[in-house]
This record gives structure tokens, sequence and C-alpha cells, in this order.
């Protein structure tokens, strides 16, 4: 019902629809956004081909709309499991992993280099294609993620051990003059990019726990200690003098 003076909702129902509507609006920016980063991703791929060979070839734009289709699969799936999530996130990380493609797939030309074995570009490509469905498992699975606090230290030792694989003999490699590579049988890759993962879980879990201790908390933080809320309440209190 509305107030019959002013043809308003209550206040009470007014927060409601808008809570309701704040979700479906966060998304619909998404997939705004993921289509213009669908076509620059594209864009990129294309223009590559047009400089170095003069002609378009359809394979590498193929794969690239692949992966475009997962990005979309991970929209949907956001939708339904994590409907307030940031809707900047998925397509700055697409358009990163898309330029990024582009920028190796004109060294692949270059080099003239074709096939999963040789290619580069390709390779990355299915890497990313990996990413994407594991991250796709995350958002089905753990539907909340406040359930990753439980293995704030866990994911810390995690993270320590994987730093330190590379210096381990036999797995250890050492390419490009760094050490931060391991091999296992066919298969190489830099452990330490798990390991950002794991760091993530274990800080935010940490900092989280720790908030009321912290010297910039709510609880702690006045006037006269935060440089921000100093620096707010002269103004305030400028404002009033004039």
């Amino acid at each position: 019902m509305t107030d019959t003076a002013t043809g308003a909702l209550p206040r009470g129902r007014t927060e409601r629809v808008r809570t309701m509507r704040m979700p479906r609006r966060l998304r619909n920016l998404e997939i705004a956004l993921l289509v213009v980063v669908w076509a620059i991703n594209a864009a990129a791929i294309v223009l590559v081909q047009l400089g170095a060979t003069g002609a378009v070839q359809p394979n590498v734009i193929v794969l690239v709309a692949g992966l475009s289709l997962l990005t979309l699969m991970v929209h949907l799936v956001l939708r339904f499991t994590a409907s307030e999530a940031d809707p900047f996130v998925l397509p700055i990380a697409t358009l990163l992993n898309g330029l990024g493609i582009a920028g190796i797939y004109r060294i692949d030309v270059a080099n003239g280099d074709e096939g999963f074995t040789d290619s580069v570009a390709i390779r990355q490509i299915v890497w990313s294609a990996i990413a994407i469905v594991c991250a796709l498992a995350v958002l089905i699975v753990i539907r909340n993620h406040r359930v990753l606090q439980r293995y704030t230290y866990l994911a810390m030792l995690v993270s320590v051990l994987l730093l330190l694989l590379p210096m381990l003999p036999g797995i250890g490699q050492t390419i490009n003059g760094a050490r931060v590579w391991i091999s296992i049988g066919p298969f190489s890759f830099q452990p330490g990019e798990i390991a950002k993962i794991a760091l993530a879980v274990f800080f935010a879990g940490y900092l989280v726990s720790r908030r009321e201790s912290s010297p910039w908390s709510a609880a702690r933080c006045s006037a006269s200690s935060c440089p921000a809320a100093r620096t707010s309440a002269q103004s305030s209190s400028s404002g009033r003098s004039r």
C-alpha cells in the first residue's frame, strides 16, 4: 500500500524493493561489460592476424570464443550463487586474460609456431579454460565463502610449502634464471601461483579475526588517532565555523 498523501511506498517496503533490485542491476552491469570485453578481445586477435599475415584465421578466434562462453557460464552461475558479487572483477579478469593471449599470439605468429605443442598462446587458452572451470566448481561447491575462515592457518601453511617446493631437488627447475618452477612428469608449473590464492585466504581470515585489535578498526579509531577521521572532523568543524 502507498502513502495516501504522497503516493510513495512505506519506508520499509521501499528499502526492501531496492535491496531486491540491486543484485539484478549488478549482474546486468556485469553482462554489459562482458559484451564489451568480448568484442575487445576478439578485435585484438583479429588485429594481430591482419597485421602479421594480412588474413583472418578462424582457429584461434574459435578458441577465444570458447573462453567467452565459459565466462558467460561464470556470469550465469554468479546470478544464482553470488548475486551481490562485485560486477567488475569478472570483466576485468576476462579483459586482461584476453589481451595477454593476444600478446602471446603475436609472438607465436612471428615465430611461426602452431598447434598445441608449439603455440604458447594455444596452451595459455587451454590453461585459462581449466582455470575458469575450477572457478565454476568453487562457485558451485563453496556457496558461503566464510567457511574458508576455518582454514586460515592451514592456508598459510599450504602457501609456505608451495613456495618452498621449487627448492626441492628432483622436481625444482630453474628456467630463465628463476627457480620458481616444478616439474612433475610432462607437466611443469609455478606453485607460487597457487600459493597466492592460499595467501589471500590466510590474510582475509586473519584480518577479519583480528579486526578488533587493529589500530584502524572502527572500535579503536577516533577522530584524534586516525588521519582520515581527523581530516573529516577538521573539515566539518571549519564548515560550521563559517
